[in-house]
């Protein structure tokens, strides 16, 4: 595979495979249902908001 530059773009001489059907686990549908309906208004917004980068890492990986 090949890239050139153009603009600020990379274009590739290889085509994108088409991806027909992609499969979340049951957790994943749940987290994707739950933020529709929180940006709907349906439920209230519980997502956590942080000041620093380090606390939103810590809740992400657990450190």
């Amino acid at each position: 595979m090949t890239a050139k530059k153009k603009g600020s773009a990379i274009q590739s001489d290889q085509a994108l495979e088409k991806v027909e059907y992609v499969h979340f686990n049951e957790k994943t549908q749940e987290a994707i249902i739950r933020a529709h309906a929180e940006e709907e208004g349906l439920l209230p917004n519980t997502a956590k908001t942080f000041d620093n980068v380090d606390d939103a890492m810590k809740a992400l990986f657990g450190e």
